[in-house]
């Protein structure tokens, strides 16, 4: 049993080694972040490799990028709504 679990690891060590190879594309990759369950805390993210490794796809990646910018647009466009509301309140000499 104990050879078996051995020959299993290794060939799907070598497996994945070779899936990356031949169409990196769509090649889950790791990131050096992991994150553990912990007890009244919920999910934690580590740095220190405990626990279960974090993968992504390539797609999901540049996806991540894409919703990022726009999110962020969508806080600038809110300060940016914000600072006008305070500029014509302080114009017609209210108090917010």
């Amino acid at each position: 049993m104990r050879i078996a679990g051995r020959v299993a690891c290794f060939a799907a060590r070598h497996l994945r080694y070779f899936a990356d190879r031949i169409d990196p594309a769509n090649a889950p990759r790791a990131l050096h972040w992991s994150f553990t369950f912990e007890r009244g805390e919920g999910v934690r993210f580590r740095e220190d490799s405990r626990g279960c490794r974090l993968w992504y796809k390539t797609a999901d990646y540049d996806r991540a990028h894409t919703e990022a910018d726009s999110a962020e647009r969508e806080r600038q466009r809110a300060r940016d709504l914000e600072a006008w509301y305070d500029k014509m309140v302080r114009l017609q000499g209210g108090a917010r």
